[in-house]
């Protein structure tokens, strides 16, 4: 294996490097704003948002396809455009929550949504099923918690405590079929899971069609 080289891999994980800061800094504006100041924090985080939906374009794929970080990110035009379009869809969310009176001045709220967002972004690019389910995650442990944001609403209650054991039963049954395909690869690389199916002799039973009984 080559020398890993930092500089040269920072642009494909660049908008998470990027929200991991923005979460930090939406969290340390919660904590130390007063009361009457904190709808400012709305506006870190929606421009904030916004503003990391144009790095994707300021460091773009020079090639087709490169797979950065081990294997586990990959680094095309596909992953950045779904980047692009899940940090716009989040900064307008945050835009539209400082119009609501009971979510314009609660910090956590935008804490949530850019933890969530850092959690679709690295979906959009994961290519081994490590981060796949490390992602998704991310991404879905923080819409239990909205999910259940309005305490004093029962069918927000409801609709988090339906959502987590859905959400739970899912996990796991995912992870049974990553085992599966583990099991049968030796991989978990996306693309060496899909050599290693192909160049098979004979080819795995599982990938072979069920005889008709």
């Amino acid at each position: 294996m080559g020398e890993f080289n930092y500089l040269q891999q920072l642009p494909a994980i660049a908008p998470e490097i990027g929200l991991t800061i923005l979460a930090v800094v939406v969290l340390a504006l919660d904590l130390y704003l007063p009361e009457s100041r904190r709808k400012g924090t709305a506006y870190v985080a929606a421009f904030g948002l916004l503003g990391l939906a144009i790095v994707p374009f300021i460091w773009s794929p020079v090639s087709g396809i490169d797979s950065y970080w081990g294997g586990m990110v990959r680094y095309d035009v596909l992953a950045q455009v779904f980047k692009v379009m899940i940090l716009l869809a989040a900064g307008i969310t945050c835009l539209i929550a400082v119009g609501t009176h009971d979510l314009a001045r609660k910090g956590e709220f935008y804490l949530i949504i850019i933890v969530s967002t850092l959690g679709a972004s690295l979906l959009s690019a994961a290519s081994d099923l490590i981060m796949i389910f490390v992602a998704l995650e991310t991404l879905s442990i923080p819409l239990y918690i909205l999910a259940t944001f309005r305490k004093g609403d029962p069918r927000s209650v409801e609709s988090g405590m339906k959502y987590f054991l859905f959400g739970s039963f899912a996990s796991a049954i995912l992870l049974y079929g990553f085992s599966l395909l583990y099991g049968f690869t030796a991989q978990t690389n996306i693309c060496s899971m899909a050599l290693a199916c192909s160049m098979a002799s004979p080819p795995r039973p599982i990938f072979m069609p069920s005889p008709i009984i």
